[in-house]
């Protein structure tokens, strides 16, 4: 797969051309001024910053991962294609208040900041990290596991069945790959619905292995069809309003599969793509039904919709000025303390975030100050450097968005290392959220990593334990 910018001075000149158009552009429009030059100027650095970083990689590329990939066309997408639209378009501002110039020039710097630590931040782990853990890494192939890892399959499925008879439980929706109309967030405990998100994971991750254990003794192609049929299923399972979840799940069983049974893979890529962009739009079409109501023609307000929120998305400069703003705000400065940096990680934890105050927390916080103090509204997301600006201060902006992305550099280089299905898609799974630290917010990848990657691995290694597996797939 191509790095746009990074793979060839070809693809790197045609960028410079079509930020050379953009120039042009904007000059002929009544433009903005310092906002626009910061935004330009963040592209410009994009293209300097990762044509340079992408020459190094070219001599790692066996260790690049799905995880690897996503990270990049993020990158892309947040520090080149983003900064242009919004020249281009002139328009600047997102949901909730507006934000002053300074404010939001303040923004662009950091993110810019961010960017150069990114940039820094692999360079750093392709010299220093790789280079030690090499001899221990990249293994072709995925082991097929032994005879006992039946015996896994077999628990999980009576797991399921027992667990299908507790009221409230649902692990199978009642509407596959759709929304209903009528959706609603099931009301059920923290712990109860964790549950249910463990179990339909390693529900997967154990049949997989099952499947594929049967198919190397067998070379029976039925168990490969079997593994096709058990994607489309599970993307049913997780049907919801996560659509990063059905990415990140498509990403890594497509991944899978190809290092399981090779380029036969091909065939399943288009029919698997489809019935997840099929979900992806039911769950966007919910999310925004708001924007719907009143609408002329459906199709083209969703994608407006849809090109309005690429800030929102990708955390762009009016969300990290809005948050900086927030700060400094009356009504808000005093309630933003150390108990709210302690709520933001100890509220994602199943087994207390019911003891912890969940509207001391920062995300909830912004989404006050977006919308109003007596909203209902969660939707929005504070950018990953804005948090690091508000708990710590300008100079240490970047600290989470460092932390993660290191992480999800280390993530996908033990996921990388492994032959065994559950250890690569563990770990790969881990380096999705984390190299999206650019996107999110702590809180988000904290939650994930605590409330299911975690839980994930401790199970998987009670059951090596428990059934003395040490080839479990």
């Amino acid at each position: 797969m191509r790095k746009l910018g990074t793979s060839k001075p070809s693809l790197f000149f045609l960028m410079f051309i079509i930020w050379i158009v953009n120039c042009f552009l904007v000059c002929n429009q009544n433009t903005s001024g310092g906002k626009t030059v910061l935004l330009l100027l963040i592209s410009l650095y994009y293209l300097i910053g990762f044509s340079f970083l992408g020459k190094r990689e070219k001599l790692y590329k066996e260790f690049h991962g799905p995880a690897y990939y996503l990270f990049w066309v993020v990158c892309l997408i947040k520090y080149f294609v983003m900064p242009l639209s919004l020249c281009f378009s002139q328009s600047f501002d997102t949901i909730g208040p507006s934000v002053t110039d300074s404010s939001f020039n303040m923004a662009v710097i950091l993110i810019m900041y961010e960017m150069i630590c990114i940039i820094f931040l692999r360079v750093l782990f392709l010299k220093y990290y790789i280079p030690i853990k090499k001899e221990y890494a990249y293994r072709e192939g995925i082991r097929s596991g032994n005879s006992r890892v039946i015996l896994v399959f077999g628990f999980i499925v009576f797991l399921g069945i027992a667990l299908s008879f507790v009221p409230n439980f649902n692990i199978i929706p009642k509407n596959l790959f759709v929304l209903a109309e009528d959706f609603e967030r099931q009301e059920i405990s923290v712990s109860y619905g964790m549950v249910v998100i463990w179990w339909k994971y390693i529900f997967f991750l154990s049949t997989f292995s099952f499947l594929y254990y049967m198919y190397k003794r067998s070379s029976n192609r039925l168990f490969y069809y079997l593994s096709v049929l058990l994607i489309f299923f599970f993307l049913g399972l997780i049907t919801g309003t996560s659509r990063w979840a059905i990415l990140f799940f498509l990403l890594l069983s497509l991944y899978l599969c190809s290092k399981m049974y090779g380029s036969r893979v091909r065939k399943i890529i288009i029919p698997i793509s489809l019935v997840s962009l099929v979900t992806i739009i039911s769950i966007t079409l919910y999310k925004f039904s708001w924007a719907f109501q009143y609408s002329e023609n459906i199709y083209i307000d969703f994608f407006q919709v849809l090109m309005g929120q690429l800030q929102s998305y990708f955390s762009g400069p009016n969300l990290v000025a809005q948050a900086l703003e927030m700060e400094n705000n009356p009504m808000f400065a005093h309630r933003i303390t150390f108990s709210t940096f302690l709520n933001d990680f100890l509220g994602s934890i199943p087994s207390v975030a019911g003891s912890v105050d969940q509207t001391d927390r920062i995300n909830y916080y912004f989404n006050r100050y977006l919308f109003d103090w007596y909203s209902d509204q969660t939707s929005q997301i504070i950018p990953m450097t804005a948090v690091g600006a508000i708990y710590f201060n300008m100079l240490f902006s970047p600290v989470f968005t460092v932390l993660f992305t290191w992480l999800g550099f280390v993530f996908e280089f033990k996921g990388m290392s492994d032959s065994r299905i559950y250890v690569k898609f563990i770990f790969l799974y881990a380096a999705f959220w984390c190299v999206l630290a650019i996107c999110f917010c702590p809180q988000i990848i904290w939650g994930n990593l605590i409330g299911f990657v975690f839980p994930i691995f401790i199970i998987y290694k009670f059951l090596m334990v428990k059934y003395r597996c040490h080839e479990l797939s």
